[in-house]
This record gives structure tokens, sequence and C-alpha cells, in this order.
């Protein structure tokens, strides 16, 4: 389902961010193969970087394996 607070909240970062001088990108991961992808071509891109920051907004609850 939609979290429309979380990603309220995640594009608030990511403006705050570039208004500071930070680069951003804003992933939505489907699953955990997206998330992985992602998080390896961030590693790739900051890895001369003297800064890098991954900021997580969601949230969920599973019962009985849903």
């Amino acid at each position: 389902p939609s979290l429309p607070g979380a990603a309220f909240d995640a594009i608030r970062i990511s403006r705050a961010l570039r208004s500071t001088g930070f680069a951003t990108e804003m992933v939505v991961a489907r699953d955990s193969a997206e998330l992985r992808a992602a998080l390896t071509a961030h590693g790739l891109r900051s890895a001369d970087a003297d800064a890098s920051l991954i900021y997580v907004s969601g949230h969920g609850v599973e019962h009985r394996g849903r």
C-alpha cells in the first residue's frame, strides 16, 4: 500500500540536502533486489566522496508472514 507520509519525508529530506550542496537521488525500491542494486550503485558512485548519506523512509508491519 501507499505510504504518502514516507514519500513526503523523503522528498523533504532530498530538497534539504540539495539546498546545502549535496547531490541527491531518490530511489523507490519495490523489493529487496531493487534495494540491493540501488545500494550497490550508490556505493560505486560515492566510493571517492568525502561524505555519503543514505536516508530510508517508510514503515511497515508484519503479522503471520504478511
